[in-house]
């Protein structure tokens, strides 16, 4: 049996850090996540017809005397996009992540390397961005190839993952 000493782990795990906090050498990340759905503060809802009452609710944004909820336009509720920005670590060539994980992916694909606490989020998410501050040179929506691994000598700080063009 082999005894690989701590200082190694904690060398690797310092590196694998420094790497994903650096802005020059991580990748600004967005994950898209299914819209959130709300009654409008505006109106009174009708459960029975699924829509505004067209009656206004008292201390909503905007007042109004019946008819058309100028809010929510009587849908009754407002759906709102849930996004977060995340760092990931991204390998868009082969050969790159070759050297990490020996998996078998489409060109076009990428391979990437996060934290394990934003594996929940990544997970959740309907679309992945990486890049996506740079948007006006072209954006590719990606999305989870298969279930993430943890990685790393640990195991617990950083999760890898293959994605797969939408």
């Amino acid at each position: 049996m082999h005894y690989v000493p701590q200082h190694v782990f904690d060398t690797h795990e310092a590196i694998c850090n420094d790497i994903l906090s650096d802005e020059n050498i991580s990748v600004k990340t967005k994950l898209i996540f299914p819209e959130k759905t709300i009654d409008c503060p505006n109106c009174i809802f009708d459960s029975f017809h699924g829509k505004s009452s067209g009656r206004y609710q008292t201390g909503g944004p905007i007042e109004f005397t019946g008819g058309i909820c100028p809010y929510c336009n009587n849908a009754g509720i407002l759906k709102t996009p849930q996004s977060d920005i995340i760092n990931l670590r991204v390998y868009y060539d082969k050969a790159s992540w070759r050297k990490i994980a020996n998996i078998e992916i489409d060109s076009g694909d990428a391979f990437c390397i996060g934290y394990i606490k934003d594996l929940i989020k990544i997970r959740q998410a309907t679309d992945i961005i990486p890049s996506y501050e740079i948007k006006e040179y072209g954006e590719n929506v990606y999305v989870l190839a298969g279930s993430p691994v943890p990685w790393g000598f640990s195991k617990d700080k950083f999760f890898a993952a293959a994605l797969t063009r939408k």
